[in-house]
C-alpha cells in the first residue's frame, strides 16, 4: 500500500541516499539529515561492506525453503537513535513465519501420522531452524487458513496444529525425541491465544488482502482479453480509479505475468489459462504474493521501537518463493513515525512507460487515500469472481 511521510524533506533525502555511491556517502547524507529525536530506522540492503554473516542468506534443505524478501548478508543501519555514535555492537534476531504446508508436516511428524512425508528430510530442515536460533511465528499462515471455511472438523485439525508449533517453539524441544516435551498450563494458555486469534481472524475482512485479490482477479481477466493492447496499462487505470489503490510490487510481478516471462514462471504458471479450479489458483497465488507483502508488515512491527534488528523469513516448500524472493528484492526499509515503505530493486518506472499514469501515480495520492473508504472490496472481489467463473463456463462449453 501507499506510505505518504509526514516530514516534507524526507522522500529527498531517502532519494539522496539511493542515489549516493558507498555506504559511507550514504550514512553521511543520513547524519547530517536527521537528529536524534527524529526516530528514523533505514535497513540497507545493497552494502557490499556490510559484516553481516552468510547464516543470514536465504536457504535451500532437500526441497525446504528458508527465503527473505532482500539479501540480508548485505545490510547496513541506520538508526536517527545513534547518530553520531562511532560503534555500536548490533544484535540481529531470525524470525521464520512458517506456511500451512510446513505447520502440516510438522504436525503430522508429532501425531505420529508421517504417510506421504519425508521425514529424514523434514527433520533436518527443522533441525537447521532449531540450531540456528530462528524465533518461530505462524500470523501470515493463521491470516491465509482464516479466509478459508472454518468447519468443525478444521477447528479440531487447526486446534492440534496450533499445540504442535508451540511444542516445536519451546526450547527444550527435540527434533528426535518430541514426545518426551509436555507443555504448561501457560503453554496451554498460549495455544488457546492462538486459536481464538485464528477465529476471530475468519470473522475480519481484511482490505489489503481484498485489495490484492481484486487487481489479481482482474489482471487474470485481463490477461484472457486479446483485445486488451496495453494490459499494464489497462490494470493500473483500474487499481487507481476503481480500487483507489497503488500495488507497486504487485504491478511489477504483473508485468511477468502479462509477459509471459520466464521469471515469474512458478509464480503464474497455475493461472495462464482458464481451468476447472480458476477462482482458486488465483486465490492461491495471491497467498504467494500476500506473504512477501506480509514479511514488510513483519519488518516494520519488530523493528520499528526495538533496538536489535529482526530479519522476517518464510519457511515453505513452494518453488514460487524461489522467485518472489529473487524477482525484485528490497534495497532499502524504511521505518519512520509508524510507518514503513520498501524500495525494490525494480520500481513503476521500470515496467510503465505511460507518463499520463505516471504523473496520476504521484499527485493523486491524497485523493486515493480517501476515496479508498468509500470502496467496497469485498462486493469488488464477488463480482470479479463470478465472472470469471461465467467465462470459465463458456471456455468449456466451446
Amino acid at each position: 500500500m501507499e506510505v505518504k511521510f509526514v516530514k516534507k524533506d524526507v522522500n529527498y533525502i531517502i532519494s539522496s541516499i539511493i542515489k549516493a555511491n558507498n555506504t559511507l556517502e550514504k550514512n553521511r547524507i543520513f547524519e547530517n539529515s536527521f537528529r536524534k529525536s527524529d526516530n528514523i530506522k533505514i535497513l540497507l540492503f545493497d552494502e557490499e561492506n556490510s559484516n553481516v554473516d552468510k547464516t543470514f542468506k536465504n536457504r535451500e534443505i532437500n526441497g525446504y525453503k528458508i527465503f527473505a524478501p532482500a539479501d540480508y548478508t548485505k545490510m547496513w543501519v541506520l538508526d536517527s537513535k545513534h547518530i553520531g555514535e562511532t560503534s555500536r555492537e548490533l544484535k540481529i534476531g531470525k524470525v521464520i513465519h512458517f506456511d500451512i504446508n510446513i505447520l502440516s508436516y510438522l504436525n503430522k511428524y508429532l501425531n505420529n501420522r508421517k504417510q506421504n512425508i519425508d521425514i529424514k528430510h523434514l527433520l533436518e530442515y527443522l533441525q537447521f531452524i532449531k540450531g540456528n536460533e530462528f524465533s518461530c511465528n505462524i500470523s501470515t499462515a493463521l491470516m491465509e487458513r482464516s479466509k478459508s471455511p472454518l468447519n468443525n472438523k478444521s477447528k479440531k485439525i487447526w486446534s492440534e496444529i496450533i499445540i504442535s508449533y508451540v511444542k516445536f517453539t519451546k526450547e527444550e524441544f527435540s527434533i528426535y525425541q518430541p514426545k518426551e516435551l509436555m507443555l504448561n498450563e501457560s503453554d496451554y494458555m498460549w495455544a488457546k491465544d492462538i486459536y481464538e486469534g485464528l477465529i476471530e481472524l475468519s470473522a475480519q475482512q481484511l482490505d489489503q488482502y481484498n485489495a490484492l485479490c481484486c487487481f489479481v482477479l482482474k489482471a487474470f481477466l485481463i490477461k484472457q482479453d486479446k483485445t486488451i493492447k496495453n494490459k499494464l496499462d489497462t490494470l493500473l487505470q483500474y487499481s487507481l480509479d476503481v480500487l483507489n489503490v497503488y500495488l507497486e510490487l504487485e504491478t511489477v510481478l504483473i508485468y511477468y505475468y502479462f509477459n509471459a516471462d520466464n521469471v515469474a514462471k512458478k509464480i503464474f504458471e497455475k493461472i495462464e489459462g482458464f481451468s476447472k479450479a480458476t477462482v482458486n489458483r488465483i486465490l492461491n497465488t495471491v497467498w504467494d504474493i500476500s506473504h512477501f507483502r506480509l514479511l514488510e508488515t513483519s519488518l516494520m512491527i519488530d523493528n520499528k521501537e526495538s533496538e536489535e534488528i529482526f530479519l522476517s523469513y518464510i519457511g515453505s516448500r513452494d518453488n514460487a518463493f524461489n522467485e518472489l524472493a529473487n524477482i525484485n528484492p528490497i534495497k532499502m526499509f524504511v521505518i519512520y513515525e509508524g510507518q514503513s515503505f520498501a524500495i525494490r530493486k525494480k520500481g513503476i518506472q521500470d515496467v510503465c512507460t505511460n507518463e499520463e499514469l505516471l504523473h496520476k501515480i504521484r499527485s493523486e495520492m491524497e485523493e486515493r487515500r480517501i476515496n479508498i473508504n468509500k470502496v467496497d472490496l469485498k462486493r469488488e472481489k464477488s463480482y470479479l469472481i463470478n465472472e470469471i467463473k461465467h467465462k470459465q463456463e463458456l471456455f468449456y462449453q466451446n
